[in-house]
């Protein structure tokens, strides 16, 4: 039997990684393999000084954009 707080339950069910029976909540085996999984350490950035891609510079520009305006009068 599970004591969880009621939000946790909430989404470990909605996942359906717990089901609850009549004696409590139990683990379901869905839940029992995502136990056995060993999370995989986050990737590590090779350059976390990496310039922007969306200007070519790599730089921030402050100002006005440029706008098209060949269609006004």
């Amino acid at each position: 039997m599970l004591h969880l707080p009621t939000e946790t339950r909430g989404r470990l069910a909605l996942y359906k990684l717990i089901d609850e029976t009549p004696e409590g909540w139990s683990i379901t085996a869905l839940g029992r393999e995502a136990l056995k999984i060993e999370p995989q350490p986050a990737g590590r950035k090779e350059n976390p000084e990496k310039p922007s891609e969306r200007s070519p510079q790599g730089k921030r520009r402050y100002g006005k954009k440029p706008r098209n305006t060949s269609w006004i009068g």
